[in-house]
């Protein structure tokens, strides 16, 4: 059985969905409810016909923002990004998303994804916030530097234990 979980990129760009007698497609009621707000057409027949919408199991959305917290990737995540990782989790699916901050996060996790316009992510990084005047490294983005006044910015650095993502 091929298991995806659809993040709300999978459906916007139109492409076809995994189609196939064992092919069970997932995503969750954050995502969903995205979908249906930014107008994506037929998704309310996908949702009652092919899309099954659950929601992801507390310990993996643990799992999840403990992972993005590490990496740096807290602030880019939203809600429905955090919830479909976590069903893709939770299900041993991949995840269908274009979106690199959610790859990150898959491929440290071990979660297989899959892009459905890009090319994906090729390794693992981490975000790291750095003050555009001094050069203080932080690790939460705290708009301003506490030394000298300047604008943080996020800057990447390779992850060292050279955990490259797992694409389809």
């Amino acid at each position: 059985m091929q298991r995806f979980v659809l993040d709300t990129s999978a459906l916007y760009e139109r492409k076809p969905l995994p189609e196939g007698e064992e092919t069970v497609l997932f995503t969750t009621p954050e995502c969903a409810a995205e979908m249906k707000k930014k107008d994506i057409p037929n998704i309310e027949f996908l949702i009652e016909t092919r899309i099954m919408v659950i929601s992801p199991s507390d310990t993996a959305v643990g799992m999840v923002e403990s992972k993005a917290k590490e990496l740096g990737e807290a602030e880019r995540l939203s809600s429905e990004d955090k919830s479909a990782i976590a069903l893709a989790l939770d299900k041993k699916a991949v995840l269908l998303t274009d979106d690199y901050s959610i790859q990150n996060i898959c491929a440290s996790l071990g979660i297989e994804f899959s892009s459905t316009w890009t090319s994906g992510i090729k390794e693992v990084w981490q975000w790291k916030y750095r003050c555009a005047g001094c050069g203080r490294y932080y690790d939460i983005n705290t708009g301003v530097c506490r030394i000298c006044g300047s604008q943080i910015r996020a800057v990447k650095a390779p992850k060292k234990d050279k955990n490259y993502a797992k694409k389809r």
